[in-house]
């Protein structure tokens, strides 16, 4: 299963990595819209402010394989534990709006640099056999701790301190983790064909459209899923209650999904859950206010979260070495801007062909993932011959 004996440890360290981002996003994205909200700044500047840990994300994406190829592993994943946890600790000290918008940037910095450095080492410490099950029990963590932000939030409430307390709490625990670790990924800094991010892009074209339709399914339907359901006609409790269960689908099945793609091939069941999550986005608004729409979301939320879980079991099979720094660091960026469009390009259909604008723009990206899986793959995939 893991390719060390002492690896035990450095998986604690890895799950406490993946657990800081999922939790410190979770968590602040709602807590800074509702502080924000009560100082009554206009929407704009809500907007704004859940915007900067994406650009943070999608900057430390861009520049992560330079900056592991001259700077440890270890110390990249302290730093950038780090930066989260001063981050957050930040929040219930500034009342300045421009030091808020940039501490959420450096929180973004912080949590891109773990997720590319994260996805690169869970590929590189899982054997091929186990690779399905190890990368979908990372991406059950990120989930898990991503919806327990709001969880903590919901509990707290928005006026006291103690979920910021928590958090930093929890992000202080993760760095102390990561100290013992060797971090030790056995990268290759002198690999003579070491990719950038861009070449990746286009030697695999299918995996990165499958974590840009994720990302921008992801915040889109955490922006406007409540909308939809209130248009038609559910009441807020439950139109929020849907996003819940749809992230919990996606927590619970990452995991067979993981085992399914070493039994199966992870191409064949990538293929095969783009395909479950067109049928779930066109039956969606059949279901509406029937017992049948929480199956539906289940459903939906699974194998939304396969496109990604698969997608990352596919790049560690793809790539090796600095070339699975490049192809994180891709898909880094790819998360980055599918974070930044999914909002604004779905309440734009929603504006123009009604609500189901929601679900047309994921339909028409999972028919694309589709579309590009058929297309010749031996040049893209053989990068040890290249």
């Amino acid at each position: 299963m893991l390719k060390k004996s002492w690896l035990s440890l450095d998986m604690v360290a890895l799950f406490a990595s993946v657990s800081i981002v999922g939790l410190s996003t979770g968590l602040t994205i709602p807590l800074v819209t509702l502080l924000l909200n009560q100082k009554g700044l206009a929407s704009d500047w809500l907007g704004i402010a859940a915007a900067m840990p994406a650009i943070g994300m999608l900057l430390a994406s861009l520049i992560s394989h330079r900056l592991a190829k001259k700077v440890s592993n270890k110390i990249l994943l302290l730093c950038a534990s780090g930066m989260s946890a001063i981050s957050i600790l930040a929040l219930g000290f500034t009342d300045s709006l421009t030091w808020l918008l940039a501490w959420r940037f450096v929180m973004g910095f912080g949590c891109g640099l773990l997720v590319v450095l994260g996805e690169t080492w869970v590929n590189v410490i899982s054997t091929p056999r186990w690779r399905g099950r190890v990368v979908a029990a990372y991406a059950t963590m990120y989930t898990i701790c991503q919806v327990a932000g709001p969880s903590i939030l919901a509990w707290f409430g928005s006026n006291a301190v103690w979920p910021i307390w928590i958090a930093f709490a929890l992000n202080a625990l993760g760095f102390a983790l990561l100290l013992p670790s060797k971090c030790d990924m056995n990268l290759d800094t002198d690999s003579h064909h070491s990719l950038s991010p861009w070449k990746v892009i286009a030697y695999v074209p299918a995996i990165i459209l499958a974590i840009f339709t994720f990302a921008f399914f992801d915040t889109a339907m955490l922006a406007l899923l409540p909308l939809y359901g209130l248009q038609y006609g559910l009441s807020e409790q439950i139109a929020v209650l849907a996003v819940s269960v749809l992230f919990i689908g996606d927590a619970v099945f990452q995991m067979p999904l993981g085992w399914l793609a070493d039994k199966l091939g992870a191409a064949r069941v990538h293929v095969g859950s783009a395909a479950v999550f067109v049928v779930s986005l066109l039956c969606l608004p059949w279901v509406m206010g029937s017992g049948l729409l929480w199956v539906m979301l289940v459903i939906m939320g699974a194998s939304a979260g396969g496109l990604y879980t698969l997608g990352l079991i596919r790049v560690g099979g793809h790539f090796q070495g600095q070339d699975l720094i490049a192809a994180n660091a891709a898909i880094g960026i790819v998360w980055g801007i599918g974070s930044l469009a999914g909002p604004l390009l779905s309440n734009a259909l929603m504006g123009a062909v009604g609500s189901n604008g929601l679900l047309y723009g994921l339909v028409a990206l999972t028919l694309g993932f589709l579309w590009c899986s058929r297309l010749p793959q031996s040049k893209a995939i053989a990068l040890q011959e290249v």
